[in-house]
């Protein structure tokens, strides 16, 4: 009887291990360290996409698949991530190419947009980096980790890689999603290789409601400013107004220009703008390790300071370069994926100025008339408007 008393004792002390390594606090921090089961979910958290049309998550006990699809590429990839300490699937039941991580991963490289997803997540996440394939990056604390040696600029050895170029471990296109809040989804396809489901999940249903919030503020009664998105590459003036765009500036309270794909003449486009009755003009010119003075940009639309006078939209030129780093990496292509609700403000700002406040401070969109970028550098590591809480 005593024995039998010491058995149950014993088979109930490890059920309670195991649930409190399985269950307390939501998906495990580490390696799973108990008895094995096949029938038991490992994961209680789990995200749902809800809006990205190019990624997908399923849940099967023991491990995940994320299913990527390259809507530009028209390609797919699959990665199978399984709970660490526990036992891979095989790869006979996947397709070709499926690639295998152990998860959550513990040392990663990235490129520069990957880390502001990764910063996102939390500290602990961002700790995993330990190289960079960007030595821009316009993450602070990116920065202060090159600075301190803990994060290295050259190719080192790590779990996984993630970017967005073609041969790379584990590509993502967030930047290929129509609508910024889809892109902001991406979150949770980063979360999943951490197990960090609760956060992905948290921090997008409150960038939505943002997001839903900030949108609510935009009336009609102001009108509707009519704007053009352009950039000038290889001597020719370009429409820059695909993707997430036309849904941004409707959002945000304005209406796309419709202007002509391509300009070979600045007069050309300049009574285009005129005729269109532009009221605002995003300038999306690359200028390499530069940060244009108006000068510079007012020369690409055929101006100078004097002959814009006479025209409207030269006032209000606006580019999204007002956060860089030191050597001019701009942070919108990273930081301005993750925060939706934020980029969906710094536009209706611009349409309307005293919304969502009259002393708001625009993140990432600068009027080039009267503003100049901010650059930021390591220092700014411990500020919470830099470090992944927007």
């Amino acid at each position: 009887m005593a024995s039998s008393f010491v058995l149950c004792s014993l088979i109930v002390a490890l059920l309670c291990q195991y649930v409190l390594e399985v269950d307390a606090g939501g998906n495990l921090k580490g390696c799973f360290t108990g008895t094995y089961d096949a029938n038991t979910d490992y994961f209680p958290d789990k995200s749902v996409v809800t809006a990205a049309e190019s990624f997908n998550i399923s849940y099967h006990n023991n491990y995940k698949v994320v299913s990527r699809i390259d809507l530009i590429e028209v390609s797919t990839e699959t990665y199978v991530l399984f709970q660490c300490g526990t036992p891979a699937p095989s790869e006979t039941n996947f397709p070709n190419g499926t690639k295998f991580f152990s998860i959550p991963v513990k040392t990663v490289t990235a490129d520069d947009p990957a880390t502001s997803f990764l910063n996102a997540l939390g500290p602990d996440v961002l700790d995993t980096i330990r190289s960079v394939t960007d030595f821009t990056s316009t993450v602070p604390c990116i920065q202060k980790g090159i600075a301190d040696g803990r994060i290295s600029t050259n190719t080192v050895k790590t779990d996984i890689v993630f970017g967005t170029w073609t041969q790379v471990e584990v590509k993502y296109t967030s930047y290929a999603e129509n609508t910024v809040l889809k892109r902001a989804e991406w979150l949770k396809f980063f979360g999943a290789f951490f197990n960090k489901e609760s956060e992905a999940n948290s921090k997008f249903k409150r960038t939505t409601k943002r997001y839903k919030k900030n949108k609510s503020m935009v009336t009609s009664s102001t009108g509707k400013p009519v704007v053009a998105i352009l950039s000038d590459f290889g001597g020719k003036i370009h429409s820059a107004q695909r993707g997430y765009k036309p849904s941004l500036i409707a959002d945000a309270g304005g209406v796309l220009a419709n202007v002509s794909n391509d300009y070979d003449s600045t007069d050309k486009l300049v009574a285009d703008l005129q005729r269109l009755n532009v009221s605002v003009l995003i300038d999306e010119t690359y200028f390499f390790n530069l940060a244009p003075s108006l000068d510079k940009i007012l020369a690409v639309y055929g101006l100078n300071q004097t002959s814009a006078q006479k025209y409207a939209w030269a006032k209000n030129i606006y580019r999204e370069d007002k956060l860089i780093s030191a050597s001019f990496n701009t942070d919108w292509y990273s930081g301005g994926e993750v925060a939706a609700d934020v980029v969906l403000n710094d536009f209706i700002n611009v349409f309307n100025p005293r919304v969502p406040s009259a002393s708001y401070d625009r993140t990432w969109l600068r009027n080039v008339n009267t503003q100049v970028p901010r650059v930021v550098t390591a220092a700014d590591c411990a500020d919470n408007r830099y470090n992944g809480s927007k």
